[in-house]
C-alpha cells in the first residue's frame, strides 16, 4: 500500500486507513535500534558527564541547575531524533521498566543494555582523550555529607518518578516519542536540580558505568546500578495502581 505524508510528517496510507501502533517501527532492524540507543546514550553521557569535566578543565564555574537543564535538553533532543527508531530509552532502567510493563520484548533487554553501556563508555573515552582524567570523568559519587545510603534512596526515588512519567506519556503518545519529549526531558532536569547535590541524580546505570570504568570510581557504583533499576520496578507497580489494567503494545517502547 502506498503512503503519503500528513501535515505533521507522519506516514499514512493513501486510502486514509490508520496504521497500527508500532507498524512503522516493525520494519526497523534490531541493528538500527541498537545503533540508535548507542548514539543516544553516547550523547546523553557526553553532556551529563562532560559538564563537570569541562567546567573543571576550563577553570570555569557552572551551576548545578545549568548542568541539570543541559541533561534534560539533550534527552529531549534525542527523543525527537531517535524516538521513532528505538523508543529512545538510552537508559537501562527505562528498558527494564518497559519490559516489566509488558511493552518490550525481554529478548531485547540485554542487547539494549549492552548498546547503552557501550555508548556511555565511548563518551567517557572521548572525554578522557580530550581532557584526561579530570573530575573523575564526571562519574557519579554520593555527597560526603549524605553518604551512600541517602544517595541510593535518592537514586531509587527519583528514578521512580522519572520512569513513572515515561510510562504515562508513552501510553498517551504510543511511544517514547515527540509528544513525550517535553515531559520526559523536563522531569530529568527537575530530578537533577532537586537531587543532584545528594547523589548526582544519574537515574541511569549506563551513564554511571561509562565514566566509572575509566576513572576507577568503583566502590559506590552499585548505588547507580541497583538504585535506578529498583526505582524502575517500583514505577511499574505504581503505574499499574494508577492506570489499572492496560494492554500496551510493543510499538509503544520501540518507536512509532
Amino acid at each position: 500500500m502506498k503512503t503519503t505524508l500528513d501535515p505533521i510528517r507522519m506516514p499514512i496510507p493513501t486510502d486514509g486507513a490508520p496504521k497500527a501502533a508500532g507498524e512503522e517501527a516493525a520494519g526497523v532492524s534490531l541493528a538500527r535500534k541498537l545503533g540508535a540507543e548507542l548514539i543516544g546514550t553516547f550523547m546523553l553521557t557526553l553532556v551529563a558527564a562532560g559538564a563537570p569535566v569541562i567546567a573543571t578543565a576550563a577553570n570555569a564555574s557552572a551551576s548545578a541547575a545549568a548542568g541539570a537543564a543541559a541533561v534534560g535538553l539533550v534527552l529531549m533532543a534525542m527523543i525527537y531524533s531517535i524516538g521513532p527508531i528505538s523508543g529512545s530509552h538510552i537508559n537501562p532502567a527505562v528498558t527494564l521498566g518497559f519490559a516489566l510493563r509488558g511493552a518490550f520484548h525481554w529478548s531485547r533487554v540485554v542487547p539494549y543494555w549492552v548498546a547503552q553501556t557501550v555508548g556511555a563508555v565511548l563518551a567517557a573515552l572521548l572525554l578522557f582523550a580530550v581532557f584526561g582524567n579530570v573530575a573523575h570523568l564526571g562519574a557519579n559519587l554520593p555527597a560526603p555529607s549524605a553518604g551512600p545510603v541517602a544517595a541510593f534512596i535518592m537514586e531509587a526515588a527519583l528514578t521512580t518518578l522519572f520512569v513513572l512519567v515515561i510510562l504515562g506519556t508513552a501510553e498517551e503518545a504510543g511511544s517514547v516519542g515527540p509528544n513525550a519529549a517535553i515531559a520526559v526531558g523536563g522531569t530529568l532536569a527537575l530530578c537533577g536540580m532537586f537531587g543532584g547535590a545528594v547523589s548526582g541524580a544519574s537515574l541511569n546505570p549506563a551513564r554511571s558505568i561509562g565514566p566509572a570504568l575509566l576513572a576507577g570510581t568503583w566502590p559506590d557504583l552499585w548505588i547507580y546500578i541497583v538504585g535506578p533499576l529498583l526505582g524502575a520496578a517500583i514505577a511499574v507497580g505504581l503505574d499499574a495502581l494508577i492506570h489499572g489494567s492496560r494492554k500496551p503494545t510493543y510499538g509503544q517502547a520501540e518507536g512509532r
